[in-house]
């Protein structure tokens, strides 16, 4: 993983603070390095950015040094957290994620995916965004807090109810939901996942001549 070259996250995320405004995006809080699990089960690198009023979640080409895309996630519209270990249906395809732990952040809890959509490994209009411990942190002897999903999910609750509560005093009390239950991953038909997530499609690593 080029990440793990020192100074690389630092630098990532220098970079990744051009796309934000403060005036629109408030204050930056921290910056993480995690793993986004699509509703495909697909596993990509992300810088995650919390704000004070945004989820920044950036597509950062480490190799090269460039920001490749990026979307936000108003911390207002954030209205249930929800942690625990992944499962998958019974009758799935997919080798389960035996003791994973995630945490699964809803800006609509009460919608819900068609079945074309949540067919459709392109779709990106997903209610809510599944992360996960980065790969890279299986190789350290010592995780550096920015990949760490506790801190991150202290983190990130706490701005969600500061900003709620800046909007409406009392508002996350009254409409933020907490959940610690099993993080279901709907796929059923595995061999995309299986491949993309078996070679680390989705992470930038050094792989000897190339670097992809």
């Amino acid at each position: 993983y080029i990440l793990l070259q020192e100074g690389q996250f630092e630098s990532a995320l220098e970079e990744c603070k051009k796309i934000l405004h403060p005036e629109k995006d408030g204050k930056i809080i921290n910056g993480y390095l995690l793993t986004e699990i699509d509703h495909w089960d697909h596993e990509k690198e992300r810088v995650v950015i919390i704000t004070e009023k945004q989820l920044v979640i950036v597509k950062y080409n480490f190799i090269g040094l460039r920001v490749d895309d990026h979307r936000k996630i108003p911390l207002i519209k954030c209205d249930k957290i929800q942690t625990g270990r992944f499962v998958y249906p019974k009758n799935t395809m997919m080798i389960p994620r035996h003791f994973q732990v995630g945490l699964r952040i809803y800006a609509g809890k009460n919608e819900t995916l068609s079945t074309l959509q949540n067919w459709n490994p392109w779709f990106k209009a997903l209610p809510h965004v599944t992360f996960g411990r980065h790969k890279g942190s299986e190789l350290m002897d010592r995780i550096p807090r920015y990949m760490e999903l506790n801190y991150f999910e202290q983190e990130v609750l706490s701005a969600i109810k500061a900003a709620q509560n800046e909007l409406h005093p009392g508002a996350a009390e009254n409409s933020l939901e907490f959940s610690s239950d099993p993080i279901l991953i709907e796929v059923y038909c595995g061999a995309s996942p299986m491949f993309h997530n078996w070679g680390l499609l989705g992470y930038r690593r050094d792989r000897g001549s190339f670097g992809y």
